[in-house]
């Protein structure tokens, strides 16, 4: 064998050895990358997941806040609404402002005129309390004198009932006693026509008051309001003259016209006659 042939035999035998070590170099770091690989797989998977996670929530969070825009939106929308509303109500109390100030101006142009209405009114017033005040006292009064006045009504319906049970009682008996006076009065008239003088004392019965008295006292007039015999009043009859039960003195009839009898005062007890006095023929 040629000296180039062991050459190249020891050429190929070194490249052999350089190939091998080579290859178990890069078989060995081959080995080194893939486990290297494995874990960067396993570490980058695991990063992957993460990262899918946080999108998920991201994603989520998202939603979430586009809702709230959303809502935020609408609340914004109904904020301009109402700001539109706020903005028309304030132009409409600007305008109603405005009015106001113009009546306020008209109002203290006029302030003279009410002020002087105002002082007119109150003196006015003073006057209605004051005649309401007077008008009120009076009410009172009259309220008074008419709870008075219906007591007294009361009390005399009473005396009239009692007085009308009375008369009533008495009725019968009162028409056979004017029975017997009107034929009484007819016979004692009839005999003083037929013998004046003898039944001068015997006079019908009659009743009156007195309608007027003259300044001396000394000449009356008798209205006749009582004649149960219904002769009639007649010159020369006497009526004695009395006030209840006290006495006062007697008139002699000189003059008579219809039912009036005009009288002279023929005996006084001192007791001054008056209009409204009683009279009567008889006292028994």
């Amino acid at each position: 064998m040629s000296s180039v042939g062991r050459i190249f035999i020891v050429l190929n035998l070194i490249l052999a050895g350089v190939f091998v070590y080579f290859s178990g170099v890069v078989l060995r770091e081959q080995a080194d990358w893939k486990a290297k690989h494995t874990v960067d797989v396993a570490a980058k998977n695991k990063e992957i997941d993460a990262l899918k996670s946080n999108v998920v929530a991201l994603g989520n969070d998202v939603s979430a806040k586009e809702r709230q825009l959303d809502t935020a939106a609408q609340v914004n929308e109904t904020i301009r609404s109402e700001l539109k509303k706020e903005q028309e109500r304030n132009e409409a109390a600007e305008k109603r402002l405005a009015a106001v100030q113009g009546d306020l101006a008209t109002l203290q142009a006029n302030t003279t005129t009410t002020a002087a209405a105002v002082e007119r009114a109150s003196k006015s017033a003073e006057e209605q309390s004051k005649l309401a005040l007077d008008a009120s006292r009076v009410r009172d009064e009259a309220i008074r004198a008419k709870e008075v006045a219906v007591a007294d009504l009361r009390d005399a319906n009473d005396k009239i009932a009692a007085l009308e049970a009375t008369i009533g009682g008495n009725g019968e008996m009162i028409a056979k006693l004017e029975t017997q006076v009107r034929e009484q009065g007819v016979l004692i008239e009839f005999a003083n026509s037929k013998m004046p003088g003898l039944f001068a004392h015997a006079l019908p019965k009659l009743g009156g008051t007195i309608q007027r008295v003259d300044a001396d006292g000394q000449l009356l007039t008798v209205l006749v309001t009582d004649d149960p015999s219904e002769v009639g009043v007649k010159p020369g009859y006497t009526f004695a003259v009395f006030n209840g039960q006290k006495y006062k003195g007697e008139a002699l009839v000189t003059d008579v016209d219809g039912k009036f009898a005009f009288c002279r005062v023929t005996r006084s007890t001192g007791e001054k006659i008056v209009t409204g006095d009683s009279a009567s023929t008889q006292t028994n």
